[in-house]
C-alpha cells in the first residue's frame, strides 16, 4: 500500500510530465512571439485619445503665452524656431514653470514631425514610466522633445533651439526609413 508521501510524489511527477508535454506541444507562432514582445520594455505605443488631448492642451498653453506676449501663434513649421528662441531669450516663461517649458518641447516635436519624414508622435514606455516622444516609425528610437528645452532652461542654460533641433535630428537620422537614392 502507498503511503501519502509516495502518492503525492508520484502525482507531482505525473503532473510535471503532463505540463511539459502541454508546453512542448504548444506551437510557437509569430503571434505568440509578437504578444510576448509587446510585454517587454522599452516599447513605443501609438498615441491614444488621452495622449493627443494632452499634447493639444500643451499647444494651447504655449500659444496663449505667445499671444499674450507677442500677439502671435505657432504655425507648425520652421518659422516656429524664431518664436521659441524669442520666448527663451526674453525669459518669458520662468524656469520654475515646468509645464509651460515642456509645452515648448511639444512645439519642437511638432516641427520634427512636420519636417522629417519617418518621425511620428508616440508614447515611449520603459521601466521608469511613460513619456510622450517623437519616434522613428516602427522603431523604439525616440527623441524626448518635451524635455529637450525644459531641462536646459531649468538649470539656467539658454539653449539655441535650432542647434538642439539639429543635434536631435543627427541622433535619430540613422533610424529613419531609407529611401532609394538617398544618403
Amino acid at each position: 500500500m502507498l503511503n501519502c508521501f509516495t502518492y503525492c510524489k508520484k502525482l507531482s511527477l505525473c503532473l510535471t510530465g503532463l505540463l511539459a508535454v502541454m508546453i512542448l506541444a504548444t506551437p510557437v507562432t509569430a503571434e505568440t512571439i509578437y504578444a510576448n514582445d509587446e510585454d517587454t520594455l522599452p516599447r513605443v505605443d501609438p498615441m491614444a485619445w488621452i495622449n493627443e488631448n494632452y499634447l493639444s492642451q500643451q499647444r494651447t498653453r504655449i500659444n496663449e503665452i505667445l499671444r499674450d506676449n507677442y500677439a502671435r501663434s505657432f504655425r507648425g513649421g520652421v518659422a516656429d524656431f524664431r518664436l521659441l528662441q524669442r520666448l527663451i531669450d526674453e525669459q518669458v516663461i520662468p524656469k520654475t514653470d515646468t509645464q509651460s517649458l515642456q509645452a515648448m518641447g511639444v512645439i519642437l516635436g511638432d516641427i520634427y514631425v512636420s519636417q522629417v519624414e519617418g518621425l511620428e508622435w508616440g508614447v515611449y514606455e520603459d521601466e521608469l514610466g511613460r513619456s510622450h516622444a517623437v519616434c522613428a516609425v516602427n522603431t523604439k528610437e525616440c527623441l524626448f522633445v518635451t524635455t529637450m528645452l525644459s531641462r536646459r532652461i531649468e538649470v539656467g542654460v539658454k539653449p539655441n533651439v535650432k542647434r538642439v533641433y539639429d543635434k536631435g535630428l543627427m541622433q535619430i537620422k540613422p533610424f529613419l526609413p531609407k529611401r532609394p537614392f538617398s544618403d
